[in-house]
């Protein structure tokens, strides 16, 4: 697949996703998935998407088995590491959640949105020096 065609189809994957259509958009980047070499980033990318659409939908423990999968294709990949702290974050798995930002951050040290998560994790738990040192760095 070339780089237009994938192009395409995330734009119309996207704007499934906006107008509700949520089937829709998995069918699309299924197919960007699939028409990427196995293992590219690409290929990590289109599966991260796919958790995002099943988050979208509400099934947290989908999107959290898509964002591990593209873990599998690349390990280095901050934002995966990010979005499953983000959904233990929401099942209140806390810890967890700040193991994973770690993990983001190791993969991405600026990944503002995983020293973020880690500041509001420790005002939730009373952590105000840690939380205090997490937002300077967003900043």
């Amino acid at each position: 697949m070339n780089r237009l065609l994938r192009t395409y189809l995330d734009w119309a994957a996207r704007l499934a996703v906006r107008f509700g259509q949520h089937d829709r958009a998995l069918e699309l980047y299924t197919q960007i998935e699939a028409g990427v070499p196995r293992g590219s980033p690409a290929a990590a990318l289109a599966v991260m998407s796919q958790g995002h659409v099943w988050g979208q939908m509400g099934d947290r423990a989908r999107a959290r088995a898509e964002f591990e999968r593209a873990l599998r294709i690349d390990p280095n990949l901050a934002v995966a590491h990010f979005n499953i702290g983000w959904v233990c974050d929401q099942q209140g798995l806390h810890e967890e959640a700040l193991r994973r930002f770690a993990q983001a951050l190791e993969c991405n040290p600026d990944h503002d949105r995983a020293w973020y998560g880690t500041g509001i994790i420790h005002v939730k738990h009373g952590r105000h020096q840690e939380a205090k040192h997490a937002f300077k760095e967003v900043v």
